[in-house]
């Protein structure tokens, strides 16, 4: 092992030495759930070389992994082959991810997110290559579950998310950084708190993070925002309707209602006053009247400095049903 010049703030450190047949994203990208553990198992041993313990797959599942040796920790659950859960002697519990080349540049290009950008950041990387060919492993921290997973505990919290997640969207076009794959799974939660002494979750203080940049692009000026409706990635539901409609398509405008159609799958039934005109003007059908991310966090600070203050102890209503195919059955 020996260290690699970095091109960014991220650490960067790289290995030799692995089976070039391992080495190649597009042939863990297509592996069976059944064979996902088997695939990261080829790299324990370079893994355990720079600190690394891979979670072991829970008996009796294909998506669950634990601690490895009996530890203490929570379960980590994944159906991407690209994801798996490790311990790492400094950083604890962390989740190791096989970048491609785009995401990485996404990455490069975020520089080391603050911890305000909502992003998820990436701690490290660790390359693997051999005989000319090899895979990229990006260290993140481990996080919560997807948003709503567990419920939000009040109206506070859910403005928490909704305030958050504009901002983390903000921070990616601020950096000409389209999402293209904006739903519910991609926003991770805190970790639950106590509830207080009345039964009511208490409010969170920590911060919601957007995460996965496999489809984002990046298209700074003078490169246009227009792309090819055929080729959008992510789930159809959370599609802007010119996608459907148009050959090409504004990604910023489309990231603005994505983010609009979850604020609307999450919390359109929980009747937050004023929350409901900020979520219609992103999802304004035309995406030429359709505000931008900067303009919808200014309407929603105005809601949200006029909503009274006993409004947001209320608890929100949680969902007691599927929201239909492909919006909140999401893998």
């Amino acid at each position: 092992m020996r260290p690699r010049p970095s091109h960014s703030a991220v650490a960067s450190r790289s290995y030799s030495g692995a089976a070039p047949h391992l080495l190649l994203l597009h042939s863990w990208a297509i592996t069976p759930l059944d064979q996902h553990y088997a695939q990261w198992q080829t790299l324990s041993a370079v893994l355990a070389a720079c600190h690394y313990k891979l979670y072991v797959v829970a008996p009796g599942q294909l998506d669950v992994f634990v601690p490895p040796n009996d530890q203490a920790g929570a379960p980590f659950q994944t159906r991407s082959p690209l994801v798996h859960p490790a311990l790492h002697t400094t950083h604890g519990p962390v989740v190791l991810k096989l970048l491609s080349h785009a995401e990485l540049g996404t990455y490069r290009r975020l520089a080391s997110p603050a911890p305000e950008s909502h992003i998820l950041p990436l701690l490290s990387l660790l390359e693997l290559f051999e005989q000319g060919q090899g895979i990229v492993l990006g260290m993140l921290p481990r996080w919560g579950d997807p948003v709503g997973q567990p419920w939000f505990g009040c109206v506070q919290d859910a403005l928490q998310f909704v305030k958050q997640a504009l901002e983390a969207v903000r921070a990616l076009h601020e950096r000409y950084v389209a999402h293209r794959d904006i739903n519910p799974r991609n926003f991770l939660s805190p970790p639950p708190q106590a509830p207080m002494p009345s039964g009511t979750p208490a409010p969170t203080t920590q911060p919601y993070k957007l995460i996965d940049f496999e489809n984002a692009v990046h298209l700074a000026p003078p490169t246009s925002p227009f792309l090819l409706s055929e080729s959008a990635p992510g789930r159809p539901a959370f599609h802007a309707p010119e996608i459907e409609r148009t050959n090409t398509y504004n990604v910023f405008a489309a990231d603005v209602w994505a983010l609009g159609k979850v604020f609307d799958v999450l919390l359109g039934h929980a009747e937050i006053p004023g929350l409901r005109n900020v979520v219609e003007a992103m999802l304004d059908p035309d995406p030429r009247t359709r505000v931008d991310v900067r303009v919808a966090i200014r309407s929603f600070r105005e809601m949200e400095g006029g909503l009274p203050g006993e409004a947001r102890g209320m608890r929100v209503p949680e969902l007691k049903h599927q929201v239909g195919s492909g919006e909140m059955e999401l893998d």
